[in-house]
C-alpha cells in the first residue's frame, strides 16, 4: 500500500485494536501500513512473507503474538 485510501481510513477510525505483523523482509512497508492505520507494530525475525505462517516455529511466534494483543 502506497497510499491511505478509504479503506485504511475505516480501519484506523473503527474501536477494534489493530495489529500488524510484518515478516522480516517486508518491515518498511509494514511499518508504515501500521502507522497509516493506528496499529501495534511486530516483526516476526528471520521470517519472509511465505514463511511467517508456513514454518512451524515462525508460525508458533506469530500467533504469540496475537494472541498477546488480544
Amino acid at each position: 500500500m502506497t497510499h491511505q485510501g478509504p479503506s485504511q481510513d475505516f480501519v484506523a477510525a473503527g474501536p477494534l485494536r489493530r495489529v500488524v505483523i510484518s515478516a522480516a523482509d517486508n518491515t518498511e512497508q509494514q511499518r508504515k501500513l501500521s502507522e497509516r492505520v493506528a496499529a501495534d507494530f511486530h516483526v516476526v525475525p528471520a521470517s519472509s512473507h511465505r514463511s511467517i505462517i508456513a514454518k512451524p516455529a515462525l508460525a508458533q511466534q506469530t500467533a504469540a503474538i496475537i494472541l498477546e494483543n488480544s
